[in-house]
């Protein structure tokens, strides 16, 4: 079986003008959307960029020191983390409170034992 392609119009629905080049009013057109999308992408590329910024700010936190003691009366360490621009006391690892009230309770309890020996 043979096929005659003779009849078949490579550029069926293409006119000459839809080939050619613009005309001058469109690539003036053209060329004004080109620099507006320009200026768009690039405050895009900006605002972007601040985002990511704030986001990795976000992420690390802010600075902070660690400071180590050890309770006297325990002799259990203590963490203090504390913010390194305000020196805010940020969090105490074990509370000095849960520290002083087992201290007064290992008190209490040797005068317990003292007593009943």
């Amino acid at each position: 079986m043979t096929m005659n392609i003779s009849s078949i119009n490579a550029t069926a629905g293409f006119t000459q003008e839809t080939i050619s080049s613009r005309p001058s009013n469109e690539s003036a057109a053209s060329s004004k959307d080109a620099a507006d999308s320009e200026k768009k992408s690039g405050a895009i590329e900006q605002r972007l960029s601040k985002d990511i910024n704030e986001m990795i700010q976000l992420m690390q936190g802010r600075e902070t020191t660690v400071e180590r003691s050890v309770h006297e009366e325990t002799n259990q360490i203590i963490y203090k983390i504390s913010d390194k621009a305000s020196g805010e006391l940020i969090r105490e690892i074990p509370e000095r409170k849960l520290l002083d009230m087992a201290a007064k309770l290992m008190e209490l309890n040797g005068l317990l034992i003292d007593k009943k020996v």
